[in-house]
């Protein structure tokens, strides 16, 4: 009842969340109030964060000023098979350990208990599926709903399985076991994959690792997915790298947001010193996030030739563009294809065969 994966009524939901607001509907964003561009003022916080650390620093004072009691969001947690886990932090202090992207599945479990523990508001940060999960739930558990401030989205082109960090270790020979500092992003815009173990330091710049391996590792599921902006989640937030962000090596993220509570909480945020935002404008916004295009568009080519074939789907109520169905059918057998390689770890020295000289890491 509650799963993501069976699909989601995102638009209907949408309206009844922020059509009363002052919003305006752009299919590829969903219901939007207003978008930014900033950054973290703190320095450490925007150098280590992803793109301008503007999340973490909202966090911050959202926690500093009594808006929330606890935020739940993602840490890497070295002593984990899986490397991450789930947590509610309660101080802004804490939130130098959830810093940055987390480049694989993350699990939830147990959050909603704690939640229901808390005295106070809470702020729940994930994924457009995540948002979508607890929307549905919080459907059927208004006690849930009572401790929720809001949501907080993270852009999404799709996720990454395990096997993409088990084969980056194991291509650049980092030992899991003896990790003692990891980050998938660290040190300014876009930055490196950051990993201390007991032979070194390891830093393997984003786009040489991250790009040339994106398709071996996409779980089956973000092949169907027509969320990036986190149309229900009351502020998102992702990367901004065109135009006259291009050249930026610090860090700048761009922000939607659907909520007027949030809008005027951001603002407070930027004049108490925590941000520094400028508004963004509807075109720069889809500009700056390629992604989009095909989340609204390939993946209609793709759900038609999946029914094709009778592989059930997820049931939507978004609008999707009329793409090229040719294109979007060899699009996905080839994505499968090259899925089905990085599933199986015998087959993982072929890869460097399909990635681009220059960009194999």
């Amino acid at each position: 009842m509650v799963c993501p994966g069976v699909g989601c009524s995102i638009m209907s939901i949408s309206k009844q969340l922020y059509g009363q607001e002052r919003t305006i509907y752009d299919y590829k964003i969903g219901y939007y109030l207003s978008s930014y561009y900033g950054y973290a003022t703190d320095t450490e916080t925007r150098w280590h964060g992803a793109s301008g650390g503007l999340l973490s620093a909202f966090i911050a004072f959202l926690l500093d000023k009594g808006y929330i009691s606890a935020a739940v969001v993602s840490e890497n947690d070295l002593k984990s098979p899986f490397l991450n886990r789930t947590i509610l932090i309660h101080k802004s202090s804490e939130l130098y350990r959830t810093r940055s992207s987390k480049y694989c599945p993350v699990k939830f479990n147990g959050i909603i208990k704690q939640v229901k523990k808390e005295k106070g508001k809470v702020i729940i940060v994930g994924l457009p599926c995540i948002m979508q999960g607890f929307r549905k739930y919080e459907m059927l558990d208004k006690d849930f709903k009572s401790h929720i401030l809001g949501y907080i989205g993270l852009y999404c082109s799709c996720g990454r399985t395990f096997n993409l960090t088990e084969y980056v270790f194991k291509k650049n020979k980092i030992d899991k076991a003896s990790l003692s500092y990891f980050q998938y992003r660290d040190e300014g815009c876009l930055g490196s994959m950051v990993a201390i173990d007991k032979m070194g330091t390891t830093k393997i710049p984003f786009q040489l690792y991250y790009h040339p391996l994106k398709s071996f590792f996409i779980p089956n599921r973000c092949l169907f997915c027509t969320d990036h902006f986190a149309e229900m989640a009351d502020i998102a937030f992702g990367d901004i790298h065109v135009g006259k962000f291009k050249k930026d090596t610090v860090g700048v993220n761009s922000v939607v947001i659907r909520k007027s509570l949030f809008d005027n909480l951001l603002k407070e945020a930027n004049l108490a010193g925590y941000v520094e935002i400028s508004p963004l404008s509807k075109d720069e916004l889809i500009n700056c996030q390629i992604a989009i295009r095909l989340k609204k568009g390939r993946v209609n080519g793709v759900f038609a030739f999946c029914r094709m074939l009778g592989i059930k789907l997820p049931k939507y109520d978004v609008t999707l563009v009329p793409t090229m169905r040719l294109k979007s059918a060899l699009y996905y057998l080839f994505a499968k294809f090259q899925m089905f390689i990085g599933k199986h770890r015998y087959l993982w020295p072929i890869i460097s065969l399909f990635t681009k000289k220059g960009k194999i890491c």
